[in-house]
């Protein structure tokens, strides 16, 4: 059972219960690829298990982005929650803010490019009349535009990931990490 948590007046409250019996991690990542609503926004999915040479060879499980240009870090986690989960997340929101729209961009033609996201791929350009395939080419200021527009093309580009939001999904969460959850929520990091 996977359970979702938001920081609500110092606290973790559970946002929602999504059965996956015993599913890999994998297949929870593609499950949430396919079916965004259960982490209870709309996003724009740029990569899965996006690895990053210069952070130790890590790979993020989901990087998505959000509404507002934000960079969205997904984590999931079966059982509970490991002692080091803190850093590792610290580690990536550090990383991913210093990437620029074309550094995004790259990761993001990897993940349109691979043949098990091109339902995903090709439902997008379907969506936001995309004449070119975004697998070759993609402007991620004017794809999150086209997305959501909620802004005008040039707040989005002045507004492009200035922020990195954070999702961790666990079974259980250990206390520390918890309290840590919410004191970076505290601090302004936006972590759910």
């Amino acid at each position: 059972m996977v359970r979702l948590f938001r920081e609500e007046a110092g606290k973790l409250t559970e946002v929602d219960l999504e059965p996956v019996d015993d599913r890999t991690e994998k297949e929870v990542e593609r499950l949430i690829l396919s079916q965004p609503e259960v982490l209870g926004e709309d996003l724009l999915f740029i990569g899965e298990q996006s690895n990053f040479p210069e952070i130790g060879g890590d790979a993020i499980d989901i990087l998505a982005l959000d509404r507002e240009g934000n960079t969205v870090i997904v984590e999931l986690k079966r059982g509970q929650t490991p002692s080091d989960t803190d850093f590792q997340l610290l580690k990536y929101a550090g990383y991913v803010h210093t990437l620029g729209p074309e550094d995004l961009a790259k990761k993001a033609r990897e993940f349109f490019a691979q043949d098990r996201n091109a339902w995903y791929r090709e439902s997008l350009e379907k969506k936001l009349g995309v004449g070119r395939s975004l697998a070759e080419e993609t402007d991620l200021v004017d794809l999150v535009y086209r997305t959501f527009r909620g802004y005008s093309f040039e707040v989005y580009d002045a507004r492009f990931n200035k922020k990195q939001r954070i999702i961790l999904v666990a079974e259980a969460f250990d206390k520390r990490i918890g309290s840590i959850l919410v004191w970076l929520h505290r601090q302004g990091v936006d972590v759910a």
